[in-house]
Formats: C-alpha cells, structure tokens, sequence
C-alpha cells in the first residue's frame, strides 16, 4: 500500500480511498520505480527519483492546504493529474535522453494513456521535450499503444 494510501486510511478509516491512489499512484510508483527505473540512464533514474519526491511533496502540500480534498474522489485526482506535468518538468524531463523519454512513455499502460486527462498532460510535455521528440514517441510508441488500447475494445 503507498503512503498516500495508508495516510489516508489513518485519517479517514471509515472512508474508501480516492480510486487514483491504487489505479494510478500507487501502480505508476511501483512500475516506474521497478520496472522503469533499471533501464534508464543515472540522469533518468534520477529523475525517477526526483519526480516521485516532487508528486509527494505536491500531494501532501495540497492536502495540508485544503487544495486537495481526498473525500471529493473526482476532483482530488483532476488536481492530482494536474500536478504531474509540472512535477515532470521540475525534476527535468527536458534533459532526459530520448532513449530514457521511450521507456517512461512505454511504461504507461494503453488504458491510462487515451483518457483525457492523460491527453492534456501530455499536450503540457510538447513544449518541454520538444516537437521532434514528440512526434517519434507518437510514431514509435503511441501507435503501438493506440492499436493495444483499441484491441480491448
């Protein structure tokens, strides 16, 4: 269980957690820090490192606020996709290496890819991995992906 999680049950015991900590925090924590990490440069690696600290610092920053409502569900997780761009480009998701850029966007699951909010995070990432970039992830990995999600259905 992911400290958010867990927080959150002490807090709130009788409450269900948010659904974005177990469908995306907690499984992007545990594949970007398991399966992600060990096949990137020690620039990517840190900024693994650097991302999963700042979406913490982030996260308990708006809680403490008030920003983020763990009992309003739909809107604690559109603040909590919100917060990803930024905390992307803050650990320097610009400096990264193409090759590390692929891993990182390989390891997001079809289904997680194609929903809005995913769309409009990725639209924030174009200025900061640039165009060029953009275009051969979409090429290389989104095609792959957009045929994977469609098969499901």
């Amino acid at each position: 269980m992911g400290k958010q999680r867990k927080w959150f049950v002490r807090r709130h015991p009788d409450k269900e957690p948010p659904s974005y900590y177990l469908e995306y925090g907690d499984k992007y924590a545990h594949v970007f820090s398991d399966e992600v990490r060990g096949k990137l440069s020690d620039k990517g690696k840190q900024w693994v490192d650097d991302t999963r600290r700042i979406l913490q610092e982030k996260m308990e920053e708006g809680i403490a606020s008030g920003k983020m409502d763990e009992l309003d569900p739909e809107k604690f997780e559109e603040i909590a996709f919100d917060m990803h761009s930024d905390a992307y480009e803050e650990a320097g998701i610009s400096e990264l290496p193409y090759e590390d850029l692929r891993h990182v966007v390989s390891a997001v699951k079809s289904k997680d890819m194609f929903t809005r909010k995913a769309i409009v995070e990725s639209a924030e990432m174009v200025d900061d991995i640039g165009l060029v970039n953009t275009g051969k992830l979409a090429y290389e990995v989104g095609w792959g992906k957009a045929k994977e999600f469609f098969e499901d259905y």
